[in-house]
């Protein structure tokens, strides 16, 4: 059996020194633990909610270093991240460096790719750009990039596929908005999981709201119930402010098995190592 590990952090916005710092520790304390997947929330090591400070090239240049940190310590273990993917080839279309919302798979040292991917990690494909997300004006969707590439977004989204123990897993990979499709045209989930998928993980950085859980737990639960597939979500907790409100995260990483029941969670704004 395989064992995993939900690193529920809180993540400092804007320090990915400090938060990749808080990264190796919990992954040395899951190496003990003889962990085979660890896996932490959604943009875990620059943070999420930081407006224009996605438009400094060394603080990007700072979220690499510190991924590639990440990576490096990958030796014995996988380790499921996000983390700004960036394209230093490329521009946004306001003319900016290209940057990704990114799901990063580490493993022995090297990153795995996705075969239909054309980066070593894979991208957000639904963007939220309404309340406190502002997600379009910084990142480029998957979407985006199939329409530039003329292809069909389809053929971006496949699973990754890892061999853990001598066993292979096929990860539906998604990113917190990934999995709330009801309101677009487009389902990662359903078109992940028309190739057999193993076991969604869903990185996400989900500020809390009013009765945000209850909802959390009905959609996530219906869809492991309709898709009959395992469900691991893993959330951060801390404080982010976009510029304009102060956001609280809350964390409340939950794994949904394949009836949709929950059948392992953390504590609301706690930090926790979950296996």
């Amino acid at each position: 059996m395989i064992k995993l590990a939900l690193a529920q952090i809180e993540i400092q916005p804007g320090h990915p020194a400090k938060n990749a710092e808080k990264m190796l520790a919990r992954i040395e304390e899951a190496k003990r633990n003889q962990t085979d997947i660890i896996i932490f929330p959604e943009m875990s090591i620059p943070g999420y909610l930081l407006g224009d400070t996605w438009e400094q090239s060394a603080f990007l240049e700072d979220c690499m270093y510190y991924g590639q940190k990440i990576i490096e310590s990958s030796a014995g273990i996988c380790i499921m991240f996000g983390n700004v993917g960036v394209d230093w080839q490329k521009k946004n279309n306001d003319g900016r460096v290209r940057k990704y919302n990114a799901f990063f798979i580490a493993c022995n040292g090297k990153l795995v790719q996705n075969k239909t991917m054309p980066y070593p990690f894979v991208i957000k494909t639904l963007l939220p750009n309404y309340r406190e997300f502002d997600d379009t004006r910084y990142f480029f969707s998957l979407e985006k990039l199939a329409a530039e590439r003329r292809q069909p977004v389809e053929e971006l989204i496949a699973p990754v596929e890892l061999e853990i123990r001598g066993q292979k897993v096929r990860i539906g990979c998604l990113l917190c908005e990934d999995g709330w499709s009801d309101d677009y045209q487009l389902s990662p989930m359903e078109i992940l999981q028309q190739q057999q998928v193993d076991v969604f993980i869903n990185l996400s950085a989900s500020p809390y709201t009013l009765g945000k859980n209850d909802k959390r737990h009905r959609v996530f639960g219906q869809q492991a119930e309709k898709f009959h597939t395992p469900i691991v979500y893993v959330n951060n907790t801390g404080i982010q402010n976009n510029g304009k409100t102060i956001y609280t995260f809350d964390g409340s990483s939950t794994v949904y098995n394949h009836d949709g029941k929950i059948i392992a969670s953390c504590q609301p704004y706690e930090e926790a190592l979950t296996f």
